[in-house]
């Protein structure tokens, strides 16, 4: 009976205030009882784009990262979802969380087609999420230290961070490059708005880390009276969590789909790197391997060709697009 009447409470509450504002009630009190299950300090890190179902590259890195943090921690990961309807939270592990604040729909319609000026979305139309404007603000006086994933968080984390609190920058991939080859920027004042923001960051940053000594020195050239703290923390392989395929059902399966031969499979987005390691594979191991299938996914062939990539046609080669 108890139960009962407190869940017609909530409801009446609910309908009293509102959806937005209940939810916002909501997300502080969770909030506040993530906070208060640790004696450890708060460590707020923020990421401006969706990693709620931990599916990419980037999103195991900063789960990874975050923890190891949890060590010395109470690690809260904010995440920015479009994939999420409301506010959402579950445990990477003790004294870590990642939390989903929605965006809403239709948040990017006004970027749509564009190239390259979406990647501000975030801090630009920031007023605009309403969700993630009252989980700052919920975290702001708990935190005792903060990263950011990218530099386009800064700006919209800044106003947040007092002068004592320690912030990290996690960099994902040389952003000016990232802009121009991977959304095809041509636009050379997008490119100096990401340096302006990434050397603001860089500057307030305790440290700065990079995937690869090529990110990193690039950084270092551009502020090099940082270069002391700007690192290289690669990204690694969490070998527990691989799913381990005996050669026998391996061998069952390619046959079950018709293929006899042994596969070797890459995937990736049409970026950079990826698109080098393409590049490597067509022209150093698909001749030299040519029992084996090699099947790449996720890039699209022409794009490769356009960029000047060495992808030329191979029988024991498939491009998935």
């Amino acid at each position: 009976v108890l139960s009962l009447w407190r869940r017609i409470g909530r409801r009446g509450l609910r309908l009293f205030w509102g959806t937005t504002r209940w939810e916002h009630r909501r997300m502080a009190n969770r909030m506040g009882r993530i906070v208060a299950a640790s004696a450890k300090p708060v460590l707020v890190y923020v990421v401006p784009f969706d990693i709620w179902k931990l599916r990419t590259g980037g999103g195991q890195r900063i789960a990874g990262i975050a923890k190891a943090l949890s060590r010395d921690f109470n690690v809260l990961v904010l995440t920015s979802a479009w994939s999420v309807r409301k506010f959402a939270w579950h445990e990477l592990g003790p004294d870590c969380h990642l939390l989903a604040a929605p965006t809403g729909a239709g948040f990017m319609e006004r970027w749509r087609g564009s190239k390259g000026a979406a990647l501000f979305a975030f801090c630009d139309d920031f007023g605009q999420l309403p969700a993630f404007r009252a989980v700052l603000a919920a975290v702001a006086d708990p935190a005792r230290a903060w990263g950011c994933v990218h530099p386009i968080a800064w700006p919209v984390v800044q106003p947040y961070v007092r002068p004592e609190q320690p912030v990290f920058y996690d960099a994902h991939d040389d952003y000016a490059h990232f802009l121009q080859h991977a959304y095809g920027a041509a636009d050379d004042r997008l490119v100096a708005r990401i340096l302006d923001m990434e050397r603001a960051l860089v500057h307030r940053a305790a440290a700065a880390v990079f995937c690869t000594p090529d990110d990193r020195d690039a950084a270092r050239r551009r502020n090099p009276e940082r270069a002391g703290r700007l690192q290289v923390v690669p990204n690694g392989v969490d070998t527990a969590a691989c799913r381990v395929v005996c050669p026998g059902e391996a061998r069952r399966r390619r046959q079950t789909m018709g293929v006899e031969r042994p596969l070797a499979v890459f995937m990736g987005s049409i970026h950079k790197p990826n698109r080098e390691a393409a590049e490597f594979i067509v022209r150093e191991l698909v001749p030299a391997f040519p029992h084996i299938l090699f099947v790449v996914m996720g890039l699209d062939l022409a794009t490769c060709r356009k960029a000047g990539h060495a992808v030329a046609d191979h029988p024991n080669l498939v491009w998935t697009g």
